[in-house]
């Protein structure tokens, strides 16, 4: 599976408390996300299944790579309920936008600061119950964590990270981004 992206993008703004329109890229540049995966399942019984798999992406602009373990295990206590357990690793590239965010250097000279960020990665665990009432009412419920790392976030310590960026309808107006974010989600 390949994701290509030729892009002609521009995004043009105008800064809080300025009337000038400021371009922060205006590029043509070529990005591919390659992806691929291999899947194992295995029914250990009528009642016990599971599945191995590893997915693997390569980001061309910056020869990012990423090999992502992922497993579950499935038990069937009766044909209507079941019980889950999966886990797995999660990469995933930022809005290309960030990548092609322009600077100037101290020379003038135009500098992608951004663009050799690494994938956002996120490892998940997932315990989930099953259970069909009847042919049409299913009752599906899960517990699960998240915990995030490699977000983009500043050099310089702030409260910015990509992870809450896209959240505002707004471009954020953020260079020399680096991997050094973390973050959590379960529920």
């Amino acid at each position: 599976v390949a994701d290509f992206n030729k892009l002609r993008l521009r995004n043009d703004y105008i800064p809080d408390g300025d009337s000038v329109l400021a371009t922060l890229f205006d590029t043509k540049k070529n990005a591919v996300l390659l992806k691929s995966f291999v899947n194992y399942a295995h029914r250990f019984s009528d009642k016990l299944s599971s599945n191995l798999g590893v997915y693997y992406q390569s980001f061309t602009l910056n020869n990012t790579q990423s090999i992502e373990p992922r497993w579950n295990i499935k038990y069937q206590l009766r044909a209507s309920q079941s019980f889950s357990f999966g886990a797995g690793l999660h990469g995933q590239t930022q809005p290309l936008e960030i990548y092609f965010y322009e600077t100037h250097n101290a020379g003038g000279q135009i500098e992608l600061t951004s663009k050799n960020l690494d994938l956002v990665k996120s490892a998940h665990a997932v315990l989930g119950y099953d259970i069909n009432f009847s042919k049409h009412l299913r009752l599906k419920a899960e517990v699960y964590g998240q915990y995030i790392y490699n977000a983009a976030v500043e050099k310089t310590v702030s409260s910015f990270s990509m992870l809450n960026a896209c959240a505002d309808f707004y471009f954020p107006d953020k260079t020399n981004l680096v991997n050094n974010g973390k973050g959590y989600n379960y529920g």
